[in-house]
Parts: structure tokens; sequence; C-alpha cells
């Protein structure tokens, strides 16, 4: 929940977050930026446990990651490919969610990043099976 209040915060009232705030609290000027991965990532894990529910601090960093085509690669493959995509039940369909929310999101030039090979090796493999992910 900081998180969303923060992105929030940022959102609605610009500049209330200075670049020094971030520098202190994130180690970045930036939420958004290759050196926070793991701190997204650690949050969106934690959202996991909103499971089934699609957590609302995911719709807002994807949000932000989607319009942020140098970031977006790195992100996805990290977090969603790599972390999501070889874990628990619950996380595997925490990725199905990122990508659904995700691709109304990316221009199509992005489009092939989000299907990254070990996501839609994971939809193949549980489109056999009938209770598996299908209400994702």
């Amino acid at each position: 929940e900081t998180l969303f209040l923060l992105l929030t915060v940022q959102e609605s009232f610009p500049g209330t977050v200075d670049r020094a705030f971030l520098k202190k609290h994130w180690r970045q000027k930036e939420i958004f930026h290759k050196g926070n991965l793991e701190s997204l990532g650690q949050v969106v894990l934690a959202s996991a446990t909103a499971h089934p529910n699609f957590h609302a601090v995911c719709r807002l960093i994807l949000t932000r990651i989607c319009a942020d085509t140098a970031i977006f690669p790195a992100f996805w493959d990290k977090i969603v490919d790599t972390t999501l995509c070889s874990a628990s039940h619950e996380r595997k369909q925490l990725a199905f969610r990122f990508l659904e929310h995700a691709v109304p999101l990316l221009r199509a030039d992005q489009i092939s990043a989000a299907m990254s090979p070990s996501l839609l090796k994971m939809l193949i493999n549980n489109l056999v099976y009938p209770d598996s992910f299908h209400s994702a």
C-alpha cells in the first residue's frame, strides 16, 4: 500500500514527491528505474497475497512501466518472465494477469517482449487442462 500511495500522490500532486526524497528512499531519483527493479519485484510478489485479485498497485506499476519503452523490456524479463513464470501457481496466474492488463497499454512493437517464450510455453501447457488458468 505504501508504493500505491506514493504513486497516487506523485500522479495527483506533481512536484510533491521530489527527486531528493526518491533518491533517499528508493536509491534512485525515479521509482521506475532499472536500479529499482528488485524493489518493484518485491512489491509485485507481495501483491500476490491479494490472489486472485490483481492488486491496484500492480495496475499503477504496469501503467507506468508500459509507457516507458526503455524500462519495459527489463521489467518484463526480470519480474514477469523470470520471477512470476517460474514460481507457484498463484504467481503464474499473476503473470497472466500482468499480460492481460499490459496488452491494451502496449504499442505494437512491445508485444513481442510481453509474449516471451516462457510465458507462451506456460500458456500452451495450461490450455491442455480445463481447470488450469482459464479464468485468468
